[in-house]
Parts: structure tokens; sequence; C-alpha cells
């Protein structure tokens, strides 16, 4: 019996494995659609990296009338360049794109890499009529990264300004706290906050949650009893983390028993949904 029907490793990056989201998915796409910016907002571990790896696929936003021949999504994952210098973090961004835009021939060195490098791959996105979208996951560590200055920002907005490069931020904090905190590192404001529109991101509902176990224990072929499902549902209160840890648990529960649930399995789940809320790390791997 395998658990791999739960995840809490990462993002989830397989369309097979993703779940719901449905409303937070054409929200979002249809932001895009109309060329405007989005700030994803949610609390750690709520699914904002899988919502950013499945609305850039293109079977989902391609059924949101955005273009696969025109739109090109660059995901960047803002932790490993938390300690990066602007030069750094231009060449990470610019290399990624390269990856996904291969209609674009350009001449790229590690080293000082500037704003005016940056501006010219994204005028030549441009000219081609495509359209760059730049992912910034986890952006809390960018603003938060000392080598950073005012001008980098504002190099940023300049490209949307100029180039309409759009950009999709996700962090646990929202833009305007990201504000203060760059203000407080700065001494000064940047406008690069305030163009954005804000997509908050929470737990799912009972009903998804629900959903969601039957989905994945169906999927193989457990026999799981409703009180048990319940029970999840309830202590978890409807975080996707929790969801599939709790849910992974079960499996491994029902695999040392032959399948068969009993009483002492209840009671062996109510003691690991305790330990859960005492323990908010329980399933980091």
């Amino acid at each position: 019996m395998s658990e791999q029907c739960f995840f809490t490793a990462g993002a989830i990056r397989a369309e097979e494995h993703f779940f719901g989201r449905v409303k937070e998915t054409r929200e979002v796409l249809e932001l895009l659609r109309r060329d405007q910016l989005v700030s994803v907002v949610g609390p750690r571990r709520i699914g904002k990296s899988s919502l950013l790896h499945h609305i850039s696929r293109p079977t989902v936003f391609e059924a949101h009338r955005l273009s696969k021949a025109r739109h090109r999504f660059v995901y960047i994952d803002c932790c490993n360049l938390a300690d990066s210098d602007a030069s750094e973090i231009r060449f990470r961004i610019l290399q990624r794109a390269e990856q996904e835009i291969p209609e674009i021939s350009f001449s790229l060195s590690r080293q000082a890499v500037s704003a005016e490098h940056f501006r010219r791959f994204f005028e030549k996105v441009e000219r081609v009529g495509l359209r760059g979208t730049i992912m910034l996951d986890h952006f809390d560590s960018l603003v938060e990264n000392p080598q950073l200055d005012h001008d980098f920002l504002e190099g940023l907005r300049a490209m949307n300004a100029m180039h309409q490069t759009i950009y999709v931020v996700a962090s646990t904090e929202p833009l305007d706290k990201l504000e203060n905190i760059w203000i407080s590192q700065q001494n000064q404001p940047s406008p690069f906050f305030n163009i954005f529109h804000s997509q908050a991101l929470g737990p799912f509902s009972q009903d998804e949650s629900r959903a969601f176990l039957l989905q994945r224990f169906e999927s193989a072929s457990l026999s799981v009893p409703n009180s048990a499902v319940d029970l999840i549902v309830s202590r978890t209160k409807g975080h996707p983390y929790y969801l599939q840890g709790a849910g992974a648990f079960t499996v491994r529960l029902l695999s040392d028993s032959q399948d068969r649930w009993n009483k002492h399995l209840t009671k062996l789940l109510q003691d690991h949904l305790v330990d859960v809320s005492e323990n908010s790390d329980c399933y980091t791997m």
C-alpha cells in the first residue's frame, strides 16, 4: 500500500495530485488575462507554491482563456535568493526565463547582470509578442534580503511599466506589512508594493476537506470509515498540509492492520492528531 496519494514534502507539482482551488485559480488567471499583477497571501504551508505551479500549467491557463502561444511563466523560489545580491537575482531570473522562453536568444553571463541586461531581455520578449509572467514565490525572503536596495524594486516596477512584464508574488504576510519591513530597511517606501491585486489563500471548507480525503483514499483503494474522515476534517480545520499528513498517517495505520479499521486505530488517529496540534512541524521531511 502506498502513501503517495498524500504529500507533505514541498509543493504539489503534478497536475493529477493537485486538488481544489477552483475559485482562486479562476480569479488569479482572470487578473493575469487582464495583465494585472497578483499578490497571493496565506499562512505557511497553505498551498501558495502549489497554486503557482498549478496556474502555470498550459492545460490550466488555456482553460481560462490565456494563450500558450503568448504567455510564459517564470517561477522563482526566493528562499534560494535570501542572501543573493541584485546581480545574482537577476541572473537567476534570466536563467530560468531562458528555459521557459526559448524563442529569445540572449547572451547571459553570471557576472554583473545589470538592470539594463534585465530590461533588454524582456524588451525582446515583448517585441516577439510574448507576455512574460515572473512568479516570485516566498517573496518575503526577497523583501528581507539585506543586500537589496531601493533601485532593485524600482527596476522591477519599471519592467512592468515599460515592457508589460507581469508579476505574481506569494507571501505569508500581505504587501502592506512587507512594505513596512522594506521601509524599515531602506528608509523609504517603494511604489512596487502598490501595484498588485491581492488574492487570499485559506483553508479548505469542510466539504472540500472531506471530498479531498475521500478522493485520495479511494484512489488508494482504501476503506476508511466516515467517522475517521470527519475526525481528520474537524481536527485539521481544513489546512491542506495537515490534511495531507493525517491522510498519510491513516494509510500507514491501515497498512499495519491489514486494511481493517477498528476502535484501536481510531484511538491512534486521535492521539496522532493531538500530537500534530502540539507540533506544527511533525510532517516535515
